[in-house]
């Protein structure tokens, strides 16, 4: 129900391909019936307002530990690479740089003893009570740090670890609509996945890869699961372009993830020199 510039009320209704419209007139009575109409009209796209609001807050409480794990694993990814000797060639791929192994071993072991004798002062000055000796140990540390025990990495490894089993937990709590039954499902299915991608001899790196893995995979069927229940129900086509581009980028990162696993462990490979006659053949 609508009114005109002269303030009589109308309704339009669709008959044959075509929109007829019927005045109703200006008596009280229809007024009433006009104001009625659009409290009822405003108090619908209120209602629908809100609910935007709340499922965009929920799927930013989603995408935050992801994001945040992303970035860490990504910063990881790169400190390993260039501590192990690698470069990034124009911004591309990652090549192994051409050094003398001798004098580069000579030079690590001097900076991991002198980074060693550091950390133990700032150690000693920290539990004597000293807060900023305290602080620049903890930063050195984040920074991948040699400590004296050699356990700086295995740390940071395991808090990584944690972050990505508190993503995990919420998303699964998402899935299972707080279901005891389907949760324990899911974290069976989960379980062999990490069975499946663990390998004899995997290393700390890996199993954080392994972690962010299963994260990606199981945000992307939920994203997925979103976008399939909303071509059933009466949404905006804002609202669907809107959750097929989250699908889409949890499909990125999932396809990411795989490749900084695949890459981390095709660059620990040995290589293999084979001579035949006068010519070199190696064999990654």
């Amino acid at each position: 129900m609508h009114k005109d510039r002269r303030g009589y009320a109308y309704e339009t209704k669709r008959e044959g391909g075509r929109v007829h419209r019927r005045y109703l007139g200006a008596s009280p009575l229809v007024s009433l019936a006009l104001e009625l109409d659009q409290h009822k009209r405003q108090k619908v796209e209120a209602a629908k307002r809100q609910r935007q609001e709340e499922q965009l807050k929920e799927r930013r409480e989603i995408l935050a530990p992801v994001a945040l794990l992303e970035a860490q694993t990504k910063r990881l990814v790169e400190e390993w690479l260039q501590s192990a000797g690698f470069y990034r060639h124009r911004r591309g791929e990652w090549r192994k740089a051409r050094r003398n192994t001798m004098s580069e071993a000579i030079q690590t072991q001097k900076k991991a003893q002198a980074g060693a004798a550091k950390l133990c002062q700032l150690r000693d000055l920290a539990n004597a009570g000293d807060r900023d000796a305290a602080r620049e140990f903890w930063e050195q540390m984040g920074a991948g740090a040699t400590t004296p025990n050699g356990s700086d990495r295995a740390a940071l490894v395991k808090q990584t670890g944690d972050l990505a089993a508190l993503s995990l937990a919420h998303l699964l709590s998402k899935i299972s609509d707080k279901n005891p039954l389907h949760e324990g499902a899911l974290r069976r299915q989960l379980d062999t996945m990490r069975e499946e991608l663990t390998g004899a001899q995997t290393s700390p790196l890996e199993a954080l890869l392994i972690e962010r893995v299963l994260v990606c995979w199981l945000q992307l069927h939920y994203f997925e699961g979103c976008l399939a229940l909303s071509l059933g129900e009466e949404v905006s086509m804002e609202e669907q372009l809107f959750r097929q581009k989250q699908a889409d980028g949890a499909n990125r990162r999932y396809l990411a993830s795989i490749k900084a696993l695949a890459q981390v462990r095709k660059l620990q490979l040995p290589a293999l020199q084979i001579n035949l006659a006068e010519k070199q053949i190696n064999f990654g």
